[in-house]
C-alpha cells in the first residue's frame, strides 16, 4: 500500500489525570509534537486535545473520535503524537485505528517512538506490542495505586481530591459555618426534622456546595451519611479506622443518623401544613388536608375523601391546636413527657465496638498472610459483624433525640415553635395528641372549639 504523501497533519495531544486542572502535561506534548511536524514539513493544521482523560474506557475521548472522523474525510493527511500509547491503549481501538490509518493511507508519526507504521505487517505487530506493554503498565500502575489506597485507608489518612463541605481542600483544617450547619442538621434530623428542612436553613443561611450549587434534599443525604465527618476511614464503603483530620461530629451521632436515613426509602418530604395527615375527619376517620377556597381566598382543612364530608378554615384550627400545645408544653409536669432514659453506657458500647472492629481488621490481615483459610475468614467476620451491628442499633437508639427536647418548658416557648416548619409542628402534635374535627351544626359560623375533639396520649 501507497502512503500518501503527508501535507495537512493532526496533532493529537492527551493525559489521563490533571489533578490542578492547568493542561500543563498536553501543552508539553503539542510544543514537542509541533516541533516534529515543522521538521516533516507537515502543516499543523489542528490540534486533538483530551485532557484528563483516559484511554481505558471505550468512547471516552470526544476528541480522539473527531479525529478518525476527519481522517475517513480526508481532511487530515497525516497525525503526529508524543507517543503510540497517547493514540490507543486498549486491543480494541489499536484495531479499530489500524483499519482507519490503512484505510486512509497516511503516516504516523511519534516523538518519543518514531514512524508507527501500520501498512505491514511487521509494523502492526510492533504497535500490538507497544499497546501491550503500555496496558502492562497501566495495569501495573493500578494495582500499585490500589493497594497504596487500601493502606492510606487503613493509616487514616486523608485520600480524597475533590472538595469536601466542612473543611478546606486535603482536610487540612475545619471550615467552622459549615461545620455548624452540618451539626445542626444532624441535630435537627434526629430531632425529627426532615432533610428538605435542612436544606432550606443552609440555603437561607448562604451556603452552598462545592459545585457552587444550592443545597437539595438529596444533597443533605449525601452529605449527612459521610462517615468523614465523625472522623471515619473507609475503604470501598467499609469503614477500617478513624482518621487523622478533625472530627465535625461524633460517632454515635453519625450512626443515628444514618440509622434516620437508611429507614426512610426517600428523602423526606415535608408537609406544607402541620395538620395536613393529622387532623382527622369527625365522620370517617381519614386525614384531612388543605385545599384554597379561591372566593374567599383562604385555606380549609378538609376531608380527604371525595365526598369531602368536613371543613375548617386552616388558620384558626392551627391557632386552636397551637395554643394547646404551648400549654401542654408549659406545665410544671410538662417533662415528664420526655422519653426515660434507656441506660445505654455509650463510653463502654463505643470501646467495646472499637476492640471488635479492630479483631475485624487483625482477620483481614491474617487471611492475606495465610495463617488463616477462608472459611475460617467467614465465620470469623461474619459473628463480629453480626456483635458490630447489634452494637450499633444500641448506640443509635441511645443518640436519638426526643423532638420535644428543645420545648419543654422553654422560656422562648412560643418563638420556638413558630420557627418549627410545619412538618415538625405536626409530628409533635401528632406525638401529644390527636385532633378530630367534629360536625358543627348546619348553619353556624365561625369556629368553634367545642367541635374539635383533642385526645391527648397517655404519655402527654
Amino acid at each position: 500500500m501507497t502512503i500518501k504523501p503527508a501535507g495537512q497533519a493532526a496533532i493529537y495531544v492527551r493525559i489521563s489525570a490533571d489533578h490542578q486542572g492547568e493542561a500543563l502535561g498536553v501543552q508539553r506534548q503539542e510544543a514537542k509534537c509541533r516541533e516534529l511536524a515543522q521538521s516533516l514539513d507537515y502543516e499543523a493544521v489542528r490540534v486533538y486535545v483530551d485532557n484528563d482523560l483516559t484511554a481505558m474506557k471505550a468512547n471516552n475521548r470526544p476528541e480522539y473520535r473527531q479525529m478518525l472522523d476527519d481522517v475517513k474525510a480526508g481532511v487530515i493527511t497525516a497525525i503526529v503524537a508524543w507517543h503510540p500509547d497517547r493514540l490507543y491503549r486498549r486491543a480494541a481501538d489499536l484495531a479499530e485505528f489500524v483499519d482507519v490509518i490503512e484505510n486512509a493511507a497516511i503516516p504516523v508519526r511519534t516523538v518519543t517512538a518514531g514512524t508507527v507504521d501500520l501498512t505491514t505487517a511487521s509494523g502492526r505487530m510492533t504497535a500490538r506490542i507497544l499497546g501491550a506493554v503500555a496496558l502492562h503498565e497501566v495495569e501495573h500502575a493500578q494495582e500499585r495505586m490500589i493497594e497504596a489506597s487500601k493502606q492510606a485507608a487503613l493509616n487514616g489518612n486523608w485520600r480524597t481530591r475533590i472538595p469536601v463541605f466542612g473543611y478546606t481542600n486535603g482536610g487540612e483544617s475545619v471550615v467552622e459555618a459549615e461545620a455548624a450547619a452540618i451539626r445542626e442538621g444532624a441535630r435537627l434530623l434526629l430531632a425529627g426534622g426532615t432533610t428538605g428542612e435542612i436544606a432550606r436553613r443552609w440555603n437561607a443561611a448562604g451556603l452552598v456546595t462545592r459545585e457552587g450549587n444550592s443545597f437539595t434534599s438529596r444533597k443533605v443525604v449525601h452529605i449527612l451519611r459521610n462517615p468523614r465527618y465523625a472522623n471515619l476511614s473507609t475503604y470501598r464503603g467499609e469503614i477500617v479506622g478513624g482518621g487523622t483530620w478533625h472530627a465535625i461530629i461524633d460517632v454515635e451521632t453519625h450512626r443515628a443518623v444514618t440509622g434516620v436515613l437508611n429507614g426512610r426509602r426517600t428523602a423526606a418530604r415535608d408537609r406544607r401544613w402541620q395538620g395536613t395527615t393529622v387532623y382527622r375527619c369527625g365522620k370517617c376517620g381519614e386525614p384531612m388536608r388543605v385545599t384554597s377556597n379561591g372566593k374567599k381566598a383562604a385555606n380549609f382543612y378538609r376531608c380527604s375523601t371525595e365526598s369531602a364530608h368536613l371543613w375548617r378554615k386552616q388558620d384558626t384550627l392551627d391557632e386552636y391546636i397551637d395554643s394547646l400545645v404551648i400549654g401542654r408544653l408549659s406545665a410544671e409536669d410538662a417533662h415528664l413527657i420526655l422519653k426515660s432514659g434507656n441506660g445505654v453506657d455509650v463510653p463502654a458500647l463505643r470501646g467495646k465496638r472499637d476492640g471488635l472492629q479492630a479483631k475485624l481488621i487483625q482477620l483481614t490481615e491474617m487471611f492475606n498472610a495465610d495463617e488463616i483459610d477462608g472459611a475460617q475468614l467467614k465465620v470469623g467476620t461474619a459473628q463480629l459483624r453480626a456483635d458490630i451491628a447489634s452494637i450499633d442499633a444500641q448506640l443509635e437508639s441511645a443518640a436519638q433525640r426526643d423532638p420535644l427536647a428543645d420545648l419543654i418548658c422553654a422560656s422562648d416557648l412560643q418563638k420556638r415553635w413558630e420557627k418549627l416548619s410545619a412538618d415538625r409542628r405536626g409530628k409533635i402534635i401528632a406525638l401529644l395528641m390527636t385532633v378530630t374535627v367534629l360536625p358543627s351544626p348546619h348553619g353556624k359560623r365561625g369556629f368553634d372549639p367545642d367541635f374539635i375533639q383533642v385526645v391527648w396520649n397517655k404519655a402527654s
